[in-house]
């Protein structure tokens, strides 16, 4: 599928530029991403369905990007400003994403199996229905995240934050809680976990 993202250039005006042209600055990395957005001034880059599976993105900014049905599975995205982007259905699965930013993203649906997500923003994120299986959630901060129907078996939440989280119908068998005394951690019977 060919898509055309728009955005503004350094002179305010209307400009488009083709998936090649965004593929071409990404394979630079992330210094050149990251400068590119800013030199660009991009409004909501339209980025969805992009494959780029495997791909080194360490602290690239995606804030606001559409990553809607994009491959990222076993890309590097740690330390990364995903922050208010769209990745409903996107494909993350094995990626790096430890220390990244998804704040108020919407992950809703999103395969996040077996992902190293440890020390990672998720405050007020919308992960409803997202595949968490098996990933690294030590220390994430999911404060006001929606994880209703969240399939969340397996992973690890040492010393998570779920302070006003909603677990509501979220697979959690076998989830590994070993801090309870961490703020904002449940117990175990807190959240349906047989001691």
């Amino acid at each position: 599928m060919t898509w055309i993202a728009f955005y503004y250039d350094n002179y305010g005006k209307h400009s488009h530029m083709s998936e090649a042209n965004y593929l071409d600055i990404l394979k630079q990395g992330p210094s050149a991403w990251n400068s590119f957005l800013f030199d660009q001034k991009i409004e909501n880059a339209d980025l969805h369905e992009l494959d780029l599976h495997g791909a080194h993105l360490r602290r690239a900014n995606f804030s606001h990007a559409n990553l809607n049905l994009a491959n990222l599975g076993e890309a590097d995205l740690s330390l990364a400003d995903l922050s208010d982007s769209n990745l409903t259905l996107a494909n993350l699965q094995r990626a790096n994403l430890n220390g990244a930013d998804f704040s108020r993203a919407n992950l809703e649906g999103a395969d996040l199996r077996q992902a190293k997500l440890t020390g990672v923003n998720l405050l007020g994120a919308y992960l409803r229905r997202a595949l968490l299986a098996g990933t690294d959630l030590r220390r994430a901060n999911f404060t006001n995240a929606d994880l209703r129907g969240a399939d969340l078996s397996g992973s690890r939440l040492h010393k998570a934050n779920l302070q006003g989280a909603d677990l509501e119908g979220a697979i959690l068998t076998n989830v590994e809680i070993l801090d309870e005394a961490q703020p904002g951690t449940p117990s175990k019977s807190q959240i349906g976990i047989a001691a």
